[in-house]
């Protein structure tokens, strides 16, 4: 009988555990922020509509818009440092990076809400060479482009127009098929 009990105890902790294991890699620390978000609208921008525009601060303080990329693909990812899934797909995007740059290829990195010093720290640990903005706000990624999770990453046209979008960590087929809606 004492087995019994102490199985009907452990197993509800051990699920929920596991269940707030696996939804703390894809969801927001509460510390960031509450989301802005209107629940009647939906996440966006969609694929064939225009990107937002927006402007934010690289790692050496340098405004950048999206707009001066205007004529170019555009790779917009927005990434955490604590987001596991984010440190996952990284790679890919930096390797993207590197192999398309010469092809007119721009690669912006969006970090949500963490300072400057931190976000460098882990762009030198990962070797990031892309380029990286910064939204302390939150402000861009909650109200311009209506996330919810992380990573998200869309694909730009030269042309300004959202061609290919994932809401998840994205593999090496996602991004190749990204890559070539936007070439």
């Amino acid at each position: 009988m004492g087995q019994h009990r102490l199985l009907a105890c452990t197993v509800p902790l051990v699920a929920a555990w596991v269940f707030s294991a696996a939804c703390s890699q894809a969801t927001l620390p509460e510390a960031a922020t509450t989301p802005k978000i209107d629940a009647d609208m939906p996440v966006g921008p969609q694929v064939d509509q225009r990107a937002p525009d927006f402007t934010l601060e690289d790692l050496t303080g340098q405004a950048v818009s999206l707009g001066q990329y205007r004529g170019r693909p555009v790779l917009l990812n927005f990434f955490a440092t604590w987001c596991t899934p984010c440190l996952k797909e990284l790679p890919h995007l930096q390797a993207a990076h590197q192999r398309e740059q010469d092809s007119g290829l721009a690669v912006l990195l969006v970090n949500l809400q963490e300072d400057r010093p931190t976000v460098q720290r882990f762009a030198n640990r990962l070797g990031l060479t892309a380029r990286i903005l910064t939204d302390p706000s939150g402000d861009v990624f909650y109200e311009a482009y209506r996330v919810v999770g992380l990573p998200a990453t869309f694909f730009i046209d030269r042309s300004g127009v959202v061609r290919a979008r994932f809401l998840q960590p994205i593999e090496e087929p996602d991004l190749a098929a990204g890559l070539a809606a936007i070439k």
